[in-house]
This record gives structure tokens, sequence and C-alpha cells, in this order.
């Protein structure tokens, strides 16, 4: 969900003589989590933060005390941050480097490293690294 922090919900809908609610059954310490409309099947959870959510449809009636539920579990990310690269090498030649990148101050996981001789537009070469240096 990164930056945005909300999520659309969709439930079945309830028979006329019918009537349903969402809840909230876990959420991340801190969160201050609602629903738009907490008995619409359609509705928006918003204020989501970074964590796991564990979110319950119930459908019931006046007369009988059982309902039926549904429950969904809503796995929220933190905005990846690219962060600062820096290195202990400040020369770099054309015919080979040594030293060492460092990528700090970044939120995320790094995917991939890759490596170009021929500048910005490529082509890249993959570096078998996962690292922050």
């Amino acid at each position: 969900t990164a930056i945005k922090n909300t999520y659309s919900l969709i439930a079945n809908e309830p028979r006329d003589y019918e009537s349903g609610e969402w809840t909230i059954v876990a959420e991340p310490t801190g969160s201050a989590a609602t629903f738009s409309n907490r008995n619409n099947p359609s509705t928006t959870i918003n204020n989501l933060q970074p964590g796991e959510y564990e979110l319950q449809w119930a459908i019931g009636n006046d007369i009988c005390t059982d309902k039926s539920t549904s429950t969904l579990k809503l796995s929220v990310f933190a905005e990846p941050i690219a962060g600062s690269l820096s290195s202990n090498e400040t020369n770099v030649c054309s015919s080979g480097n040594s030293g060492t990148l460092t990528l700090s101050d970044y939120t995320g996981i790094i995917q991939q490293w890759e490596s170009s001789t021929a500048g910005a537009a490529g082509p890249f070469t993959t570096i078998n690294h996962t690292g922050d240096t």
C-alpha cells in the first residue's frame, strides 16, 4: 500500500433481513485504522500503516445469534526509499576500479545491483550481491 494508506474492500451483500459489519481483528501496534462505513460491504479502510491487518466481515440478523463470517489478511508495506550511495574511492578509471560502495538511509529490500561500462544508457550487467555494501 506504500504511501496510499487506504484500501478498498468488497464483501458479499447481506439479504434484506440481514446486516453486515466489518471489524478489525488484529492490527499493528499504534494503528488508527478506521472504516469509511463499517456496515457497507463495499467500504474503504483508512489510515493504514505498515504491518499486518486481519479484518472480518460478519453477516447476521436480529433473530439468530449465529453469524456468517469471512476473514481477510492484509499486508501493508512501507514505501521504498532509494537512500544514499557513497564510496571510499574517489577516482574512477575505465581500465578498472576498486573500493566499496555503501548504500545508507534506505528502506525496502535490495533486489539487485547492476554495473555498466557504457554509462547510464547501459547495457547493464547484474552483480550477484544484494547487501548494502
